[in-house]
């Protein structure tokens, strides 16, 4: 077995002959093999401190280019006391090849059990397993201690493997042959062991089938201590299932936004305003919770259903969005990622469904942009399960709009095909987060006679579809929900707002509209309440439509908290080449030795600047000035209770993306878990080697949600670095530990070898579906893939996640990784 499946610290540099011995029905019959085993020192001791904090930074669309750099808070661990199994599965093998598991399969369940004691044993492996479902046990059950180059049959009822060392692994594999009687669906679960509930390195009263430790004779095997294992024989076990002639599908998940701020001409008007949609297609490599019966699959062109494309029948998948009720399609203003071709059809959406329309690759050829009805993405490109394809754009201006209407609804579909599974249609509908259109449960909708789901005509109707209710495609029911746009309609009062939609509704009403920016560049390096001194300045434009005719006063507004800004604030306000600049004290509010800005009474709409400089500010902090426009009746410059006027508030953030370091203890191969640790929380924990810790961090943009015209930030291009060799006993001692040896038990004075915590294989985890990239070394600048070990050279000693779509007000995701104890 290759050394990087023993990891552990090392307390000799040589390999040893081990002795297996072969318990049959007749007897005992040793057989000697030599297996060049790694040899291990003791485990991680109790009190060894292990730290880790995560760094990243991303980008507010608003400042492209420009990075704002985040750092979370530390967690620590405090390293507890040691204890010996597990059993691991690690797949199974189709000895014919293929994809499909079939009637006649000869399939191998292979297992990896584990050493995760501080001392040397051997394991005792049944020739049987716990087989349930439509699948026989075929020979004998085998195991190999080099990695799965050969394999040992179990003869007779058991074995008892060699001597593992701590973290020292082998693995065993159950041959199951798929039986006639397996149908469709159906499935083969096999346990190896008997632990209940597949319970890890639990107490053990050894049965016949079960797996658990052996101690070693005293004496026999390098580093074997005298006498038993103070917790007793241990023991594991692990189940895995598989579907019998699981079919391929393409789990297709269609997003769908809409830009804000809504692009308003005239804000006077509702019936010509630009809507700007984004569209995303996720083919997902992962069956949603609780479906069975299928694997994932590529999304291909529907062989079964061909389009109407300029008279001629083809085979695509087609993406399609019906213009919403009361909007007309903006010339040349939709974009399609690369390999897809923009289509447009004049037929009734509410007569003919995508399939069935007939689509033009020329605008023209449906007699212009006011005839287009739906447009659509066409390619004949196969998409790989796992990619999402992101970059369709298109714009409609409002026209015709109903009296009373205050809404814009909109669903857009996608139609497609699975590859090696022609006869299904693949189908999904925007506004949740379900692929090829499951419930919210994992079960099927409603399907047609043969086994198609139902295509609605894609005209939205948020009474019966439900309604996507953050424009983030987290709606909840059957089918698509509705993506809603509420429109801006003519003032008959003073309205003051974000530049362009002064319109636009904060959290209650129009008085709470916002502006939010974020400070660029805010110095690096800096954690969570940590102060900036000087804050760069922040701009924000503003308008606000004036329907009374009469002059208007701006003018700060003193904030409800007077210590929710720091002494000194300087707000500056800009109209027409004048600028009145105002300074804030907690006591006084807002003063200024300038005569106040007024806006004639004939000019309406109109814009005006804002800056706001901090003398002094934190990292992950908002700021709020709210500027109102009002009619200055007693003359004071100051907005008076009782005076007509609006507010609007301009915010500054000095960062909005905050990140939180938590961590949880799981059992694994240790002990059990103290009472409390097992939940995630910032609290020091104290693992005992072979328990797992799981560290999870979350970001959130904790800045203010709006609606349509607000001013939001969204996080782009978020990057989160995990870097576990950070520390220096001289020039970093608070850096990050987990990657290397704090302790020096295998006393070679190097902190790279004999790691204190090694990598769980397949833990990295972006809730996001960001993109994970794993390092070794130290610095960890060498790309790797998945590997544990105990050098920084084999294990991950760096993770890094790149967030891969914009992380909006509101919105969080986590990253969780898990390191074992050594």
């Amino acid at each position: 077995m290759e050394s990087t499946q023993y990891a552990g610290k090392h307390r000799a540099k040589h390999p040893y002959l081990i002795k297996i011995l072969l318990l049959g029905g007749m007897g005992i019959g040793p057989l000697f093999l030599a297996v060049p085993f790694p040899v291990f020192a003791q485990l991680t001791p109790a009190g060894t401190p292990i730290e880790n904090r995560a760094t990243g930074s991303f980008e507010d669309p608003q400042n492209p280019g420009i990075p704002i750099q985040v750092e979370s808070n530390t967690v620590r661990i405090t390293v507890a006391e040691v204890a010996g199994i597990t059993v691991q599965a690690t797949g199974i093998t189709d000895a014919d090849g293929d994809d499909r598991i079939d009637v006649g399969d000869l399939l191998y369940f292979q297992y990896q059990v584990t050493n995760v004691g501080n001392d040397p044993t051997s394991f005792r492996i049944p020739n049987s397993a716990n087989i349930t479902g439509p699948g026989t046990l075929t020979g004998n059950v085998e195991i190999s201690t080099d990695g799965g180059q050969t394999w040992i049959q179990v003869t007779g009822t058991e074995l008892i493997t060699p001597s593992v060392p701590p973290g020292g692994s082998l693995l065993v594999r159950v041959p199951v042959t798929v039986t006639s009687d397996a149908a469709m669906g159906s499935e083969i679960a096999v346990q190896l062991g008997n632990a209940p509930g597949d319970g890890q390195n639990v107490s053990q009263q050894p049965g016949v089938g079960d797996v658990y430790t052996v101690d070693n004779p005293n004496g026999s095997v390098p580093g074997e201590v005298d006498g038993p294992p103070v917790n007793g024989t241990r023991g594991a076990s692990a189940t895995q299932r598989v579907t019998v002639q699981a079919v391929p599908l393409a789990l297709a998940a269609l997003y769908k936004t809409h830009g804000t701020p809504v692009e308003v001409n005239n804000p006077a008007d509702p019936s010509d305003d630009v809507i700007t949609y984004q569209l995303a297609l996720d083919v997902r490599s992962q069956l949603p919770p609780g479906v069975t019966g299928f694997v994932p699959g590529d999304l291909a062109p529907n062989q079964q259903f061909p389009i109407n494309v300029d008279g001629t029948l083809v085979n695509r998948v087609l993406i399609s969005d019906a213009m919403p009720v009361g909007t007309q399609f903006v010339l040349d203003s939709a974009v399609a990622p690369q390999g897809w071709q923009i289509v447009f059809t004049a037929d009734d959406p509410n007569s003919a469904n995508p399939l069935q329309a007939t689509w033009r690759t020329d605008v023209a050829a449906v007699g212009g942009v006011a005839n287009v009805r739906r447009i659509g993405f066409i390619s004949e490109t196969t998409i790989t399960r796992g990619t999402v394809v992101s970059g369709f754009v298109f714009k409609v201006v409002t026209r015709n709009i109903a009296p009373g209407t205050t809404a814009i609804a909109n669903i857009a579909q996608v139609f497609g095909g699975t590859a090696g599974n022609p006869d299904r249609l693949v189908y999904d509908e925007s506004g949740d987060q379900n692929s090829s259109n499951f419930n919210d449960d994992g079960t099927l909708p409603v399907l047609d006679a043969q086994g198609n789901p139902v295509v609605s005509s894609g005209v939205a109707n948020p009474a019966t579809d439900g309604v996507d209710p953050n424009n983030n495609n987290t709606g909840v029911g059957p089918g698509g929900e509705a993506n809603v746009l509420t429109l801006p309609f003519a003032p008959t009062t003073i309205i003051n707002g974000p530049i362009g939609t002064p319109g636009a509704v904060g959290p209650t009403d129009q008085n709470d509209s916002f502006t939010n920016n974020a400070v660029v560049p805010i110095p690096p390096n800096l954690r969570p309440g940590e102060p900036i001194s000087p804050v760069p300045p922040t701009d924000f434009g503003n308008t606000v439509v004036n329907p009374t005719g009469q002059p208007l006063t701006l003018a700060p507004v003193n904030p409800s908290d007077r210590n929710s800004l720091p002494p000194g604030t300087v707000v500056t306000i800009t109209y027409g080449g004048r600028t009145v600049t105002y300074i804030y004290d907690p006591v006084t509010g807002f003063t200024t030795s300038d005569p106040p800005i007024v806006i004639p009474g004939e000019v309406s709409p109109a814009d005006y600047q804002v800056q706001i400089r901090l003398p002094s500010g934190e990292v992950n902090t908002e700021y709020s000035v709210p500027i109102a426009a009002f009619i200055d009746t007693d003359g004071n410059g100051m907005f008076d209770p009782g005076e007509q006027g609006a507010t609007t508030i301009n915010r500054v953030y000095t960062g909005f993306i905050e990140t939180i370091k938590e961590s949880r203890l799981l059992k694994g191969t240790g002990p059990d878990v103290l009472p409390g640790q097992e939940t995630f929380s910032t609290e020091v924990k104290t693992p005992s080697p072979g328990n797992i810790i799981e560290y999870r961090l979350t970001y959130n943009n904790f800045s203010t949600v709006g609606g349509p015209g607000n001013v939001t930030l969204s996080a782009r291009n978020l990057v989160i670095t995990e870097d576990g060799t950070t520390y220096d006993p001289v020039t970093n001692p608070q850096g990050n530990n987990w990657a290397l040896d704090t302790d020096n038990l295998d006393e070679d004075t190097n902190l790279t070898t004999g790691i204190d915590t090694s990598h769980v294989v397949g833990s990295a985890v972006d809730s996001t579906g960001g993109e994970i990239q794993l390092f070794q070394g130290r610095p960890a600048t060498t790309p790797t893939g998945e590997q544990s070990g105990t050098t920084v050279e084999t294990d991950v000693t760096r993770y890094v996640v790149r967030v891969t779509r914009e992380i909006a007000p509101g919105e969080s995701g986590t990253f969780t990784f898990r390191r074992r104890v050594n």
